[in-house]
């Protein structure tokens, strides 16, 4: 049995920094928030992608707040991007007026996504990350730019489209409020059923009875075997009855013009 406890990593909201705080605020056209994750280093990726970004960042009227690992790569940034190593990114993405959150897909980002209702373009690399934001596509709370094909004008595009469109903003805020409508907190849901199974020695009650089965009935073998003679069954009979119809027409046929 398994217990759902999304968003356990999730907490509260803290103050935002100062500077950061102030950068937020005097946003007129509000605040793009981009971070790739820790795996994939901006430096390490292939020139034109971090000058189709640079590029399409220059363009928008919107500030942009951009999480890089390396000095190296704040050469030649737009005058509207401001960069560190590391942002309180849950507390950042539920500012009101950040409007957009481009992430990989890691798991952690998606659920904060969720969380903070805010929309989202994806630019996911590997792994489970065109898995997960598929999902936001599906969800109608996001789109995502193929990485293998990027372009400049799909990049900056699909930006656009989802800050102009409020069905974007709308299924987010919606999405987030079925996240966190349940009962009690993933904190608290963890903490009940830890002491449920030691209150009851391993609550082995909860275990599924397929650990009982025999092999041939987990997999299921004996089911398979069922299906396989029915079809070999019905194959063999349409056989026998396509051969006899022919062979009687055949017959008839000889008959007729001999």
């Amino acid at each position: 049995n398994f217990k759902e406890i999304g968003g356990i990593h999730l907490k509260p909201f803290k103050p935002l920094p100062a500077d950061l705080q102030e950068f937020i605020d005097s946003a007129e056209h509000g605040v793009i928030y981009f971070n790739l994750g820790s795996v994939v280093r901006m430096e390490d990726m292939p020139i034109d992608i971090q000058n189709g970004i640079k590029e399409g960042f220059a363009g928008l009227p919107q500030k942009i707040l951009w999480k890089i690992e390396s000095d190296r790569s704040t050469i030649n940034l737009p005058k509207n991007v401001k960069t560190k190593k590391w942002f309180p990114q849950y507390d950042v993405i539920r500012h009101p007026n950040v409007k957009l959150f481009i992430t990989h897909g890691g798991n952690s980002g998606v659920i904060e996504a969720i969380s903070a209702g805010i929309p989202v373009l994806g630019l996911p690399i590997f792994f489970d990350q065109p898995r997960n934001l598929e999902l936001f596509k599906h969800w109608g709370t996001g789109l995502f730019v193929d990485y293998n094909n990027f372009t400049k004008e799909e990049f900056v595009g699909k930006i656009k489209r989802i800050l102009n469109d409020h069905r974007f903003k709308e299924n987010a805020v919606d999405l987030s409020r079925r996240f966190h409508d349940r009962p009690v907190s993933p904190q608290e849901t963890v903490a009940y059923w830890t002491e449920y199974v030691l209150r009851h020695d391993g609550a082995h009650h909860l275990k599924s009875q397929a650990v009982n089965t025999v092999w041939y009935q987990y997999f299921p073998v004996d089911l398979l075997a069922v299906v396989t003679a029915v079809v070999a069954s019905l194959s063999y009979f349409l056989h026998r009855v396509v051969a006899k119809t022919l062979a009687t027409v055949r017959h008839t046929f000889t008959q007729n013009y001999s």
